[in-house]
């Protein structure tokens, strides 16, 4: 599990001294969605591509969901619905190795979500946002696809960066 940790940058593994985990700041977050929004931007297109019908019926099923869970206030259901949304874009992009990569890092990124929470409009914004990506991959736009993935992972990291608690005068160096 370290190795695992140290691999995706969130622990340092010191000889003869154990784990240390690393700084979990602003940078870090920007780092993982900058990262994100480019492997999303990627699978969505290729889902554009290759979408079959019963797999762009799952995406419908999963945005909807999202909405609900939006409309209902529900930011653990939300996440729910946004994993399902986009695991079902990553199905049809059928590029389990970018899949992997952008997986490993959702896990962690939705653990502090949930512990932060979302900005007042964050909810509404992203099933709009579904929406768009939906509409792209349905119409088989690969590039508008893929611009709306890049700007619904750009949209979540600007969220999730001004949830996070400002440092405290002590802990600046």
């Amino acid at each position: 599990a370290l190795l695992h940790l140290q691999g995706e940058g969130l622990v340092e593994l010191r000889q003869h001294r154990g784990a240390v985990v690393s700084l979990l700041d602003a940078k870090l977050f920007a780092d993982l969605y900058d990262l994100r929004g480019a492997l999303q931007a990627l699978l969505t297109r290729r889902a554009a591509e290759r979408a079959d019908a019963a797999q762009l019926a799952e995406m419908a099923r999963h945005e909807a969901a999202y909405a609900a869970a939006a409309e209902r206030g529900d930011p653990a259901a939300a996440l729910e619905a946004n994993e399902a949304f986009h695991a079902a874009i990553d199905a049809a992009a059928d590029n389990p190795q970018v899949a992997t990569l952008l997986k490993a890092r959702t896990a962690f990124v939705n653990a502090v979500r949930l512990r932060l929470g979302f900005g007042p409009a964050r909810m509404r914004e992203a099933a709009a946002q579904h929406r768009a990506i939906l509409r792209a991959v349905e119409a088989r736009d690969p590039e508008a696809a893929a611009e709306a993935a890049f700007a619904h992972s750009m949209a979540a990291k600007r969220d999730l960066l001004a949830q996070l608690p400002t440092p405290r005068q002590e802990d600046t160096p």
